[in-house]
């Protein structure tokens, strides 16, 4: 029986160079392996940060809109407290129309030749405890100003001219010449008048005021009245 062998017959230093290249390449290898996973993992981290840093300005957008929206609400609550504060008084009062809007509106009927001395506004069942009353006791009964002048005219045409002013404006009403009289005003000759006539209040009324309003508002607008 014969047997086979395998020989070497390469010189041992060439064997040497064969084995030293082998291990060279498979370094080579490897390393080209370990760089291409470092650079993979560099590229992932990259995309990550790039994400994040989108994701952060999203967020900060985000949050700069909540931060508007937040004040915005803020300011709608307060409005909506002083409307609330306003209704509460509107309420409590129970006048739809501002005292001194009536009283700009009586100025603005005033003759020319014509002075008011004094003017008085009293209501009637304007407050909550008021009309929950009349509610009960007079359902007659309304809202309202019972007003009162007193002034010096230069004569008892000027008094009719402001009598009929009064009666044909509204929301006045009930306009009556109480009492008329001669008086000495500055040295001169003239008649002293007392008027009263009412506002009712449960009446849908457009109060108009025309200059005279208009024109305090002005003022007060520019610093004028204190």
């Amino acid at each position: 029986m014969s047997s086979l062998g395998e020989f070497n017959l390469l010189p041992p230093r060439i064997q040497a160079c064969i084995a030293s290249r082998h291990a060279t390449r498979r370094v080579v290898r490897w390393t080209l392996c370990v760089t291409i996973l470092f650079g993979a993992a560099v590229a992932f981290s990259a995309w990550r940060a790039r994400a994040s840093e989108s994701r952060l300005a999203t967020l900060r957008t985000e949050a700069a809109t909540i931060v508007v929206l937040e004040d915005r609400l803020r300011q709608l609550e307060a409005t909506m407290e002083a409307t609330n504060a306003s209704i509460a008084l509107q309420r409590n009062v129970g006048s739809p129309i501002e005292a001194s809007r009536l009283v700009h509106a009586i100025a603005e009927l005033v003759p020319e030749d014509a002075v008011l001395e004094h003017l008085s506004l009293r209501g009637e069942n304007l407050s909550g405890e008021e009309r929950a009353k009349r509610r009960r006791t007079e359902a007659g009964a309304s809202r309202g100003y019972l007003c009162e002048v007193h002034g010096v005219a230069a004569d008892d045409a000027t008094i009719a001219r402001f009598v009929d002013g009064l009666a044909g404006r509204d929301p006045f009403t009930t306009v009556n010449l109480e009492s008329s009289s001669n008086r000495a005003f500055h040295g001169v000759e003239a008649r002293e008048f007392r008027i009263t006539f009412r506002v009712d209040l449960d009446e849908r009324w457009s109060v108009h005021t025309d200059s005279v309003h208009a024109r305090m508002v002005e003022e007060v607008d520019a610093g004028g009245v204190r």
